[in-house]
């Protein structure tokens, strides 16, 4: 019976060898898996972001502490998550010299502030320019940014989205704040051109200024669904549409709260303009409108524009605009008690 073990220790033994060799090839086959997975990483300071926000293999920055940068941010070719954790929202700061995101991917942030970035570059965007798609921002901050247009020429491509604009695209911007940024031309907080489409909802939009139309917001030749959100000191000094500004687009607009915006031009609150080529949209129920001003006080809250054989038409949910609202437009051009296209 004795002699019966020693074959099976030197059986176990070989096997045990075996063994001691399978385990770090499993191990290494483990590890390359692994590397061929989206990499997560985190962000302490502008080094540790600066280095995740390069490297390729990155989709995940998780922002735990402020990011004072030192020059603007790289353009972004892939897509990208920033989140920020904490109690305290992170702060990427752009002390006032450099520009934020430029991205035609797929960019997703949450619980973040962009603060202080300025730039130049054609179709604006100071904290974040996008021609991507599925581009989704959540409790996010942009607090005073700016777009600067060209010295002494005025193009309608430069100086346009002091915090935000978007290019083309598709995007859902949801429990953000947009205050104190600035455009010298269209779109003081948020810019959207060129086809692009999306919705904001349950955002603040306050104290934002624009230089020729639109003091918080532009659309112009997009889509947009604008919903549940507050518009508060607003200012253009142009054209107008103190808050909003809807040109040559599609836009449904329902439970916003208008209050102490100012135009220059006309429509304190929201300027809409069609043409023969594009412009229509719907006004539903639930806006409210207290102490907006403009140049003509009977477009202190809203200012509809259709010229004539425009293509498309605006539409009031009620069965008449509101107070102070003027609508400067052919026969047909807008019709009342019209619902269709506001959500139930």
């Amino acid at each position: 019976m004795a002699g019966c073990h020693p074959s099976r220790g030197r059986k176990s033994s070989r096997d045990g060898q075996r063994l001691w060799f399978a385990v770090p090839v499993a191990a290494m086959a483990v590890l390359l898996a692994l590397s061929s997975l989206p990499a997560s990483a985190y962000g302490y300071g502008v080094k540790e972001f600066m280095k995740a926000y390069r490297n390729p293999k990155v989709s995940r920055i998780e922002v735990k502490g402020d990011v004072i940068l030192s020059s603007s941010l790289p353009p972004l070719s892939r897509n990208l998550t920033i989140l920020g954790l904490g109690r305290k929202r992170p702060v990427i700061d752009g002390r006032g010299r450099y520009a934020g995101i430029e991205t035609g991917s797929r960019l997703t942030v949450k619980n973040v502030e962009f603060r202080g970035f300025v730039t130049r570059r054609e179709w604006g965007g100071a904290a974040i320019h996008s021609s991507g798609t599925d581009n989704v921002f959540e409790s996010c901050v942009f607090r005073n940014n700016r777009a600067l247009g060209k010295k002494n020429q005025l193009e309608d491509s430069y100086g346009c989205g002091g915090a935000v604009s978007f290019y083309d695209g598709t995007w859902a911007i949801s429990k953000c704040q947009f205050i104190g940024n600035r455009a010298d031309s269209y779109g003081g907080g948020f810019y959207a051109v060129s086809d692009s489409n999306g919705k904001i909802t349950r955002s603040t939009f306050r104290n934002n200024y624009s230089g020729r139309r639109g003091g918080a917001v532009t659309v112009r030749d997009s889509s947009a669904a604008i919903g549940g959100c507050t518009f508060q000191g607003n200012q253009e000094n142009g054209e107008g549409g103190g808050a909003l500004s809807c040109s040559k687009a599609s836009c449904v607009i329902w439970g916003n709260a208008f209050k102490n915006n100012v135009a220059k031009g006309n429509g304190g609150a929201i300027r809409v303009f069609a043409d023969q080529d594009t412009g229509s949209g719907v006004f539903c129920r639930g806006n409210t409108f207290c102490g907006n001003r403009a140049r003509n006080e009977s477009t202190s809250n809203m200012y509809v524009l259709v010229e004539e054989d425009a293509s498309g038409v605006f539409s009031f949910c009620a069965p008449t605009a509101p107070t102070k609202t003027k609508v400067d437009t052919p026969k047909g051009g807008v019709k009342y008690g019209d619902c269709r296209g506001c959500p139930k």
